[in-house]
């Protein structure tokens, strides 16, 4: 059914002009590419508008990458990482036990323990290099960690 608006004639099949129908003809697949590349441009673009822009994308990571630059620099500022045994309770086991190993067996190294409890401190002189270590604070643990705090 057709029906005559102004100069132009519409269908009420399609809804679609005859001046549509006749582009439609012309067409070809790589018109039709182009024509939904623009499309599809056209439908990104007010995404691009409404990102956030380059700059302060570029100030947020340089921020970020501050922050990380600072934690990095506090923790060569800490000291090494203590163990968690006491310095106090290791120095005591070893000044009442150390002939016995008692510092030692706290410490959780078993082997030199053993050694240290029947050699009686490494003949007292392995007792009493170990209490000069654990007062400086260079005697250290199963982990190979210092003994650092004191309570």
């Amino acid at each position: 059914m057709a029906v005559k608006k102004g100069s132009e004639t519409t269908t009420r099949k399609r809804g679609a002009t005859k001046i549509e129908e006749k582009e439609k003809v012309k067409r070809t697949p790589v018109t039709e590419k182009k024509e939904l590349l623009k499309i599809a441009e056209e439908k990104e673009a007010p995404r691009e508008e409404a990102a956030i822009p380059a700059p302060v994308e570029k100030e947020a990571v340089k921020t970020v990458e501050e922050e990380i630059k600072a934690v990095e620099k506090s923790k060569e500022k800490r000291d090494v990482q203590a163990s968690r045994k006491s310095r106090l309770v290791s120095l005591l086991l070893c000044f009442f036990l150390g002939w016995a190993g008692g510092h030692r067996f706290y410490v959780k190294k078993m082997g030199t323990a053993l050694i240290m409890l029947f050699t009686m401190g490494g003949f007292g002189m392995w007792y009493f290099l170990d209490f000069m270590m654990i007062a400086s604070g260079a005697f250290k643990d199963r982990d190979k960690l210092p003994l650092k705090r004191w309570i």
